[in-house]
């Protein structure tokens, strides 16, 4: 089978400290393409990886037929709208977390997806976690004998520190501004109160995604549902923790 021929957009950190060099590294994969609004930085990220091509925003990329699937790590407020606009150019995504802002936009990505006939796929890599593949397996064989009786609730952590620590991948750097989508608030919310609304929202952010706080919670948080659909939860409670 040919490598999957694949345009990735955004260059960020994510992209350059995790994705791009990854998929460089898989040799079913052709990273042929990147899209950044940051004119600078995306001819810094393409000469350092040696990208054919650069474009200068997802839509002109979209228009790229040699490219089949597209990655994309961007603002959140921003890469729903992204990918939705990628599926409904016919190309396959594979987006950061999370896909959306909003039920809303959710559902549009998940109707773009259907309608173009593309793949969608969110990056919960905890999916695919060697602890989390190890419970499944013994819940089976659990499962399977008896021995624990019903279970009906399984819950496992992986402590890992710093997710960042000994990341020492290289990263070009810009003093372009970086893209950001407009903050939605609740139709409903007071215009005296939008302020400390969107105050509050980015310090929720910065709880779940950058504190120290969420080396334990957040993927607690996305890991109830990865969980649920791993796991058909019926009576006894099996525990296991990682560390590493």
């Amino acid at each position: 089978m040919a490598p999957v021929k694949l345009g990735y957009v955004g260059c960020g950190f994510m992209a350059q400290k995790v994705h791009i060099p990854n998929f460089l590294s898989i040799s079913e994969c052709d990273l042929v393409a990147i899209a950044e609004v940051r004119a600078e930085l995306g001819q810094k990220v393409q000469d350092r990886y040696r990208v054919p091509k650069l474009y200068k925003d997802h839509l002109e990329l979209a228009k790229d037929n040699e490219i089949e699937a597209v990655a994309v790590s961007a603002d959140f407020a921003l890469q729903g709208e992204i990918a939705k606009d990628l599926l409904s150019a016919g190309k396959c995504v594979f987006m950061e977390k999370p896909m959306a802002v909003s039920i809303k936009q959710a559902k549009s990505l998940l109707e773009a997806a259907k309608s173009a006939n593309t793949k969608l796929m969110v990056g919960y890599m905890k999916r695919y976690d060697a602890g989390n593949e190890l419970v499944k397996l013994n819940v089976t064989k659990f499962r399977e004998t008896g021995e624990l009786g019903d279970i009906t609730y399984v819950r496992n952590h992986g402590f890992c520190g710093d997710w960042i620590c000994n990341l020492d991948t290289p990263m070009e750097s810009t003093n372009e501004v970086a893209p950001s989508g407009p903050r939605k608030v609740p139709e409903w919310l007071p215009a005296d109160r939008v302020g400390s609304y969107l105050e509050e929202l980015s310090s929720l952010k910065w709880r779940v995604y950058g504190s120290h706080l969420s080396r334990v919670e957040s993927h607690t948080i996305v890991g109830m549902n990865i969980r649920r659909s791993i796991f058909s939860m019926v009576g006894s409670i099996l525990g296991h923790r990682r560390y590493y």
